[in-house]
């Protein structure tokens, strides 16, 4: 006898109870809102659908996206429904101290700040989406100093990166640095986009942590 599938609805709910501070978005996807992030869990069911593996996410309201794409990534072990009852609570303990952005408590932008360097130290190279939010929320406080601050950071961590591997798109590096600062200074469409995807994928619904800066 093989493996049974995994039951959706229980580990949902398993990892709810793990980390109360966080609700269902929708199947497999629990998080709650930090400012303009969205922080938490989602169970990626793989293969024949016998195994599934947790990962640590976060997601950025405030870009020029009309999607939410997923950044900050960390896995977990993946286990199958025997092994989600054996070791996943000690799994989420492991996924919740290793988070780069705290998924219990106050925030402070400090923290954001932290979690988005340490990431910086040890980069999956070939995604620039961590980057550009940096820049983002940074932008999103309007803090001026936060923003310069994280600009110049970024500036300095990709300037050495192979332009005509990552930048070739945007005419070069200066190119894209000038426009991710254009883009991240643009308030009004931010703001409109926002409101967007608060909207498109229902996250007034997930309850709100204190974030401040």
């Amino acid at each position: 006898m093989g493996r049974p599938k995994i039951n959706k609805t229980k580990i949902t709910n398993d990892w709810q109870k793990y980390c109360p501070e966080l609700r269902k978005l929708r199947m497999l996807d629990i998080d709650n809102r930090v400012g303009p992030l969205v922080i938490g869990f989602y169970l990626q069911v793989i293969g024949d659908g016998t195994i599934y593996m947790p990962l640590y996410k976060v997601e950025n309201l405030y870009s020029h996206y009309s999607v939410l794409p997923s950044s900050l990534e960390i896995e977990g072990r993946t286990m199958d429904m025997q092994t989600h009852e054996a070791y996943s609570e000690q799994v989420a303990q492991q996924l919740i101290e290793k988070a780069y952005i705290p998924l219990q408590g106050e925030v402070t932008f400090e923290n954001i700040k932290n979690g988005y360097e340490r990431y910086f130290k040890n980069p999956n190279k070939g995604t620039i989406v961590e980057y550009e939010d940096y820049v983002y929320i940074s932008s999103w406080t309007r803090n001026k100093l936060f923003f310069e601050t994280a600009l110049n950071t970024v500036y300095n961590e990709l300037k050495a990166w192979p332009e005509e591997r990552y930048f070739v798109q945007a005419g070069g590096f200066q190119n894209w640095i000038l426009e991710l600062e254009k883009k991240a200074g643009n308030h009004e469409i931010l703001e409109d986009n926002y409101r967007k995807k608060i909207a498109k994928y229902k996250i007034e619904k997930l309850p709100e942590r204190p974030f401040y800066f």
